[in-house]
Order: structure tokens, then sequence, then C-alpha cells
């Protein structure tokens, strides 16, 4: 989704082996894709694609430890819009789609035990009533067991246009730009420690890729691109 919207593909090509000198030396796999262009004519598409957790079963570890069902949404949205600049000369196409995830999850921690928090002295006792109350069972060293259910929210947004320009009968000229930014958030990210459901690790970043290319026609058997 941070490169192309899918609603902005036009082709994809594989290659797996023995491909032309121009993709490199690099071994494995070329992903050539070609983007759609604007036509003379307008055209736009809108689309939403959703889940919803009232039509899903609830997660076995969820269930085995009595948990709330904890939400599942996923939104996946946006839409494309393409047309002239100038007719048989200039064209655009704008694409956008947007994410938006709560993934479900459940986690498995200590905590300390009643008989710890009515025997501990009352400035101790205070910092161990910030501690959710135990809702498994009793361990060792004054500790117990908390199974809980949460859900991770993270969302991702792409912008793309592309204009494409005729300089002449058989020389073409485009550019595109694309804007992806993306965040997360997940509970109880892993600490030398061990996990805590307090905490939260956030991630966000921003892809943009610029792409310019160069068509010409030299003659029916050969063509040039850049």
């Amino acid at each position: 989704n941070s490169l192309v919207s899918v609603d902005a593909m036009q082709e994809f090509r594989i290659q797996t082996s023995s491909f032309a000198p121009e993709f490199g030396r690099t071994p494995g796999g070329q992903i050539s894709i070609a983007t759609r262009s604007g036509t003379n004519t307008f055209h736009g598409t809108l689309f939403e694609y959703s889940r919803n957790d009232v039509l899903d079963a609830r997660d076995w570890f969820v269930n085995i430890n009595g948990l709330a069902k904890p939400r599942e949404r996923l939104n996946d949205f946006g839409g494309v819009l393409g047309g002239p600049f100038i007719r048989d000369k200039t064209f655009f196409f704008f694409s956008y789609e947007g994410q938006r995830l709560r993934q479900p999850s459940s986690l498995q921690t200590t905590v300390p035990d009643s008989q710890s928090r009515a025997q501990a002295p009352a400035a101790i006792r205070t910092y161990l009533t910030a501690f959710p109350v135990a809702n498994g069972p009793a361990l060792a060293t004054g500790l117990a067991q908390f199974n809980a259910s949460f859900s991770n929210p993270s969302s991702l947004d792409a912008y793309s246009i592309r204009v494409d320009h005729s300089l002449r009968s058989r020389l073409n000229l485009f550019g595109r730009y694309n804007y992806s930014p993306s965040s997360s958030d997940q509970r109880g990210p892993f600490f030398s420690s061990g996990r805590v459901l307090s905490a939260t690790s956030s991630l966000s970043s921003a892809v943009h890729t610029g792409t310019v290319g160069f068509t010409q026609i030299i003659s029916p058997e050969i063509s040039n691109e850049v």
C-alpha cells in the first residue's frame, strides 16, 4: 500500500531468473509495477472494505480465560480520479487509500497476589494497588497470573498523483509522487524483564517515492525508455 494503491495499479510483472541486464545484478525476483494514467474523459471510483468482530469467533486464548472479546476492526477505503488537464496532451491520475485497523490480541503476565497486597507495608501498598487484580491462579514468590484482552490500533494513508504529458506523437513524459504516512501502537512490547501491559510501543513512519519516466518511439521496431 505504501508504494501503490491497488486501484491505481495498471499491471505488474514478476521475473524470477534470467532477466535482462537493465535490472542489475541483484539475485532473486524482480517486480515491476505500472500505474494507471489519466485519459481524455474523467473517470473515478470509490471503495470500502470492512471487517468486524461481530462476525468472527472469539480467540481460543480469550475464550479459555473467560476474557471479554477484544475489538477487531478493519476498514480499507479510498478512491481514484483521472482525467485531462489538456485534451490529447496532458493528463492526471490521483489515488488515495486509507486503512484503519484494530487488531485483537491477548496477553498473560504476572501481578502481585492478594496476600502480597494485604501484607505489604502501607507505603508499598499504594504502588501494589496500581497493578490490576489477578484473575488467574497464584504463582510462587507472591505473584499471581493476570490475563487480558485488548486491541492494537494502526493506520495507513497513501496519496498518489501522476501526470502524463505528450511532447510529440512519439515522445511521452510522466511524473509520479507518492506519500504514505503510517502509525501503529502495540501494548505489552517485549522488554528485558518481560512484557508489561501498562507499556505501549508506538511506531510512525512516512514513505515518499518519486518516479519520472520518458518514452520515445524511434521506429516501429525500436523504442527508448528511461
